[in-house]
């Protein structure tokens, strides 16, 4: 309202996230494989608490606002659900299912526990300061990220994940993987 937006210019931002993240989801795998989870989970919530602070001090430019979420996606991918759920497969080498399906109820939660306590403060802060809350739990969550993980070595990767020696390319072209990726389509 404050800058004259339509409600579809407005919510056109989480779109555009999610398509950017979605496209950006298989090099976020592959930084995961090459630095870690915990490397990018850090570096990739800090873009996305620099990503809010940015948020709180838009000028009104509709291409900015879209823009600084696409950077967000795009530089926030490994902080992903990918990220999270390889921590937890690689944590929890028996009881994977039970241990994801624990992990995975934070997204819910999160997800409503920011509306009911993000209103409020939005109505008495305003909205510069609901994103600069934001980024303060982003950044929070980082740092809990960094006491409560560790770095990983390539052996302990490979112990815990078994390699099954497909190529990318191979996979690709399998009609296993294409049906799969049908099938998390029409799911999502």
């Amino acid at each position: 309202a404050e800058f004259g937006w339509t409600r579809t210019q407005a919510s056109f931002a989480p779109t555009i996230l999610m398509i950017v993240l979605g496209l950006a989801a298989p090099f976020a795998g592959a930084l995961i494989d090459r630095v870690g989870e915990r490397r990018a989970a850090l570096t990739s919530l800090a873009f996305v608490g620099g990503g809010f602070i940015c948020l709180s001090f838009q000028s009104g430019e509709i291409g900015l606002y879209l823009g600084i979420f696409a950077a967000m996606a795009l530089f926030g991918a490994g902080a992903s659900t990918i990220t999270f759920s390889r921590l937890i497969v690689r944590s929890f080498p028996s009881a994977r299912g039970t241990a994801l399906g624990i992990g995975m109820i934070g997204t819910g939660v999160a997800s409503s526990l920011a509306t009911l306590l993000l209103v409020p403060f939005i109505a008495a802060s305003g909205w510069r300061s609901g994103y600069l809350a934001l980024a303060v739990v982003v950044l929070a969550g980082a740092v809990l990220i960094l006491l409560l993980t560790r770095e990983t070595s390539v052996q302990e990767t490979e112990i815990a994940e078994p390699q099954f020696g497909l190529p990318v390319g191979e996979v690709v072209r399998s009609t296993t993987f294409w049906k799969l990726a049908a099938a998390f389509l029409f799911v999502a």
